[in-house]
């Protein structure tokens, strides 16, 4: 599943089959956590504000999901909560609230739902809104609003306040990409989060990254890479408004 590194690399939480391990910079292990593992799904980690406790999803023995509270430092498990869900893919996302954050878990082709955890007193896990359609790419960083992005089923980008979820603006992938189809079908996105309260950075299939306006979500740039080449974003930006890429080779 999806891994998570503390802040400043001390420490780096991975979501193992059956177990959440921990390793220091030198790759290490210093501790190995068993959790449920069930017969299908995906988990992953997340640090929650400073370090001290990780939070990580997995999948259940009884087809259910659940979140586990995990000592940073001794891999003890503090607390666990059923979710009610089954990830074919999950990954979670920071809130400057503090002990709030997101869980978004993907269906597959049956869509998403998406949770925020309370970690404030052990885990209480809470709907977010009622959307099967998208996937929470972030939130921004003074946790006013969080931007969506669409399964594949559906096309609409929004911003939402929180925790209202009410929706702010909204723009259709054909109105952002439709002059660059291929074939007539319409690139999808892959990935959405926030680089600051202002911009929001977008990575759709196939296509270079773009940077949005918060406010209205009209394109301000395309991201220029030094090199050529397929390449997608990998899971939600981090709070300081870096981010990863998967720039995968392809064998002819």
């Amino acid at each position: 599943g999806q891994h998570a590194v503390a802040s400043e690399g001390r420490l780096a939480a991975l979501s193992l089959e059956g177990r959440v391990g921990a390793i220091d910079p030198n790759g290490r292990e210093l501790w190995s956590t068993p959790v449920p593992l069930g017969e299908q799904g995906m988990g992953s980690c997340w640090f929650l504000p400073g370090d001290a406790a990780i939070c990580a999803l997995a999948p259940g023995e009884e087809d259910m999901d659940v979140l586990v509270l995990i000592d940073a430092a001794t891999g003890e498990i503090l607390d666990r909560e059923e979710t009610d869900t089954v990830a074919a893919w999950p990954f979670q996302f920071g809130h400057s609230g503090s002990g709030w954050h997101g869980l978004s878990v993907g269906y597959g082709q049956n869509g998403s739902v998406t949770r925020w955890v309370d970690t404030r007193d052990g885990i209480t896990v809470c709907p977010a809104f009622d959307n099967m359609c998208a996937f929470v790419g972030g939130v921004s960083p003074d946790g006013s609003r969080y931007v969506t992005y669409p399964h594949p089923a559906c096309e609409v980008l929004s911003v939402n306040s929180f925790p209202s979820a009410a929706l702010e603006v909204s723009v259709t992938e054909s109105g952002l990409f439709g002059e660059r189809r291929s074939g007539g079908q319409v690139w999808g996105i892959q990935n959405a989060g926030y680089l600051d309260d202002e911009r929001i950075l977008v990575s759709p299939d196939g296509l270079p990254p773009v940077v949005l306006a918060a406010q209205d979500l009209s394109v301000i740039a395309e991201v220029e890479y030094p090199s050529s080449g397929d390449r997608s974003v990998c899971g939600p930006q981090a709070a300081d408004g870096t981010w990863t890429t998967n720039d995968p080779v392809r064998l002819v």
